[in-house]
Parts: structure tokens; C-alpha cells; sequence
């Protein structure tokens, strides 16, 4: 069954063509746009379960820039996406397939996305894994504003 995007809005005053944008706050719009982002038209619906389809898509939009904001020590998306690591598969086995997407303060903390669409942080130090959401928006939301992350899950 086909999941959907939901974080887009219209957005007229988008540098890109409509259809519908993400849908950025103005200061996480503006701190995207400062690191060179370009929007670009929504992705066509991924496939529940295809993490590689939809982190593709994502860093065909995102991928290589940097950005700096708040307190965030830098949020550093890839060029491709990488499968998770097999220690960390190991360890949160429900987390099999999934495609990281971005490091986060200076390689500390991995975003990325699982085959169901949901954001998750790893953090290399404790190694704990924190549940960002079930879209971009408020996984981006929480990084670039340095907002406090969820307790981390269970092993």
C-alpha cells in the first residue's frame, strides 16, 4: 500500500514551481535556503517499506548541504544515502532497511529514515536511538531549531 507525504503545503511565495512545498516554518525555510537548498516539486508516493526510494528523494533535494543554526554544530546531509550500520541493525533489529540520510553535530548523531517513512537520531556516544517523527518537517524542525529530542528508545 502507497504511504504519502504529509508536509507539503501550497506556497506562493516559493522560489520553486507548484505544486506544493514543504512545509518549513519561515526560520527553517531561511536556514535551508542559506545553506544553498533549491526546492524542488514533491517526490511521487514511495512504496511502504522502500527507505532507499524515499531517502533518495529526499537527498536528490537536500543532499550536500550543511547547515548551521541555533545551537546545532552542524547538520551535514549526504550525497547518497548509506544503509545503517550492522551493529546498530543488531541492536534495534526493527530498523532493518533503513537508509541514513544526514550526520548531526559533527558526525555525533545520524539521521535517518526507516522503511516506514519514520525519523529516527542515533547518537554515537550513548548509543541510544530517538524517535523524530513520521515526516521531514518535524525531524528537521527538531535539528535545526536544536530542540530537545525524544527519550530514546528501548534496545
Amino acid at each position: 500500500m502507497p504511504w504519502h507525504h504529509g508536509d507539503w503545503i501550497e506556497d506562493e511565495d516559493s522560489p520553486a514551481s507548484l505544486p506544493a512545498r514543504w512545509a518549513f516554518d519561515p526560520y527553517v525555510r531561511e536556514v535551508f535556503v542559506q545553506a544553498g537548498w533549491k526546492p524542488h516539486p514533491p517526490p511521487a508516493p514511495m512504496t511502504n517499506g522502500d527507505a532507499t526510494a524515499y531517502a533518495e528523494a529526499l537527498l536528490d533535494e537536500f543532499g550536500d548541504l550543511i547547515l548551521h543554526a541555533g545551537t546545532t554544530e552542524e547538520i551535514r546531509f549526504l550525497s547518497a544515502p548509506l544503509p545503517l550500520q550492522q551493529s546498530d541493525v543488531r541492536r534495534w533489529p526493527s530498523l532493518e532497511g533503513s537508509m541514513v540520510i544526514a550526520s548531526v553535530k559533527n558526525t555525533y548523531a545520524t539521521l535517518l529514515v526507516d522503511r516506514q517513512g519514520r525519523f529516527f537520531a542515533t547518537d554515537d556516544i550513548c548509543h541510544g536511538l530517538y524517535p523524530l517523527g513520521d515526516g521531514f518537517v518535524a525531524a528537521a524542525e527538531i535539528l535545526v531549531r536544536s530542540l530537545s529530542w525524544p527519550d530514546a528508545v528501548g534496545d
